[in-house]
């Protein structure tokens, strides 16, 4: 650690010697072409990580948003604390060896597997190792599912290894991005934003997509409404005390322009009538009113903090509270299935001998005691408690086993839907409480 300090000191005092990094037109030849999709710029001498990650804590971990239980949110906002710290002491030690800013490039190149890789410019083979020294990242790694670091020339590369390879031997003879990405790196790239997020598909790749997909998939209508409709998508992101978000989406024509608004809405539209939770709705509700706006030949939307805010709380946080529940009720839906399979084998060993006309255990805890299921599949998840319905006949003297419920949830306070439920087939199912009901008393 004291020696990448001193490293990075020298480094510093030394960066007029190695030189300068290459400006933005000069890293796309190096690493894209007509595969890349999408190239990303970070500042970091202006991006404020730490104040952004607070802004957006102080509204998902509201603890009136309920998010997670106390003592999940807790966690988890410790450990988005963490990481932050992290990549902030990762962003001050660039800074100090004389780095400005990084390039995320994604290419479809390296299908069937196409993931993003990092660049960190440097101005020489020796600026770029003195760069390698201060990012917590071994280098050199083989393992096709890990990232690593490699030098490349002046530059310093984060990537699976198999990226590296590739772009090891690409480097040098790449025909550079398509016209679009050029003529926006030449244009500035977002030169003003702390971040700059440009998504722009090569003519090859929109003329396989429109043969692939003549029509919008679920929504009809050619596809070119959305590939002549949206050639490229900036998104510019400024941090700090006043964040903002601007989308600048570039069409073929105004009339493109105002088709591919009408089918943002459409879709927006028909996903808030399938929805059944009001807060869902609003969620997509308060997407769609942010959603960019035909502007000449394009579309554009700006959102200032009180904007971001606003999607967080009533966009983001509903969206995660929905898919916390999701994972939550297939959790509960492989608990009860494993106990009614125990059970059945229950029944078919230790169960013989029963003298009370039952097979099946005497309780949950008799399936753990007879180990055929472990002590933490008889826990139920918070805020229920698990009921178990003992047969009273071997498992041969009920007609319809499919439709004879053995386990389920019981909400101890608020009331929980959908309800996991385990039969005594060994099947389980999410039942709403209603359907239950009609089960459980016939």
């Amino acid at each position: 650690m004291i020696g990448s300090r001193l490293l990075a000191a020298a480094v510093a005092l030394a960066i007029p010697v190695l030189g300068a990094p290459a400006e933005p037109a000069k890293i796309a030849e190096r690493y894209a072409d007509g595969h890349t999709m999408a190239i990303a710029r970070v500042d970091l001498g202006t991006i404020e990580l730490t104040a952004t990650a607070d802004r957006v804590a102080s509204v998902v971990f509201d603890p009136e948003a309920d998010v997670a239980p106390d003592g999940e949110q807790q966690a988890a906002q410790g450990q988005l604390a963490q990481a932050v710290a992290l990549a902030d002491s990762v962003r001050a030690a660039l800074v100090s060896v004389g780095v400005e800013e990084i390039y995320v490039f994604w290419s479809l190149r390296d299908f069937p597997r196409p993931l993003p890789f990092v660049v960190v410019p440097g101005g020489s083979q020796q600026h770029a190792r003195a760069i390698g020294a201060v990012i917590p990242i071994a280098e050199g790694g083989q393992d096709p599912q890990t990232l690593t670091k490699s030098v490349l020339g002046s530059d310093v590369v984060l990537a699976t290894s198999t990226i590296i390879e590739r772009l090891r031997q690409d480097i040098g003879s790449l025909d550079g991005p398509n016209a679009t990405i050029e003529r926006k790196i030449r244009d500035g790239f977002g030169r003003d934003a702390d971040i700059a997020l440009l998504f722009a598909p090569g003519p090859e790749v929109v003329a396989v997509l429109e043969a692939m997909l003549p029509s919008v998939p679920g929504y009809g209508g050619s596809i070119t409404t959305v590939t002549r409709g949206m050639r490229s998508v900036l998104v510019e992101i400024d941090t700090g005390a006043n964040p903002s978000i601007e989308i600048t989406i570039d069409s073929d024509s105004p009339v493109h322009a105002q088709q591919l608004a009408d089918l943002a809405r459409r879709v927006v539209a028909s996903a808030r009538t399938n929805v059944a939770p009001d807060t869902q709705r609003l969620a997509l509700e308060t997407i769609a009113a942010a959603l960019p706006e035909p502007r000449d030949a394009g579309l554009f939307r700006r959102l200032s903090g009180g904007d971001i805010d606003e999607q967080l709380r009533f966009g983001v946080v509903p969206s995660i509270i929905a898919q916390r529940n999701v994972a939550r009720s297939q959790k509960a839906l492989s608990q009860v299935h494993a106990i009614s399979l125990a059970m059945f084998y229950y029944a078919e060993n230790e169960g013989k001998d029963a003298n009370d006309g039952s097979p099946f255990p005497a309780s949950l805890q008799s399936l753990v005691d007879a180990q055929h299921i472990a002590e933490s599949l008889i826990e139920p998840r918070a805020g229920v408690e698990l009921v178990y319905l003992r047969p009273a006949k071997p498992f041969k003297a009920y007609e319809s086993p499919g439709r004879h419920i053995v386990v389920y949830e019981r909400a101890l306070d608020d009331a929980i839907d959908p309800v996991a439920v385990g039969f005594l087939d060994g099947h389980s199912e999410l039942l709403t409480p209603g359907k239950l009901a009609e089960l459980i008393d016939p």
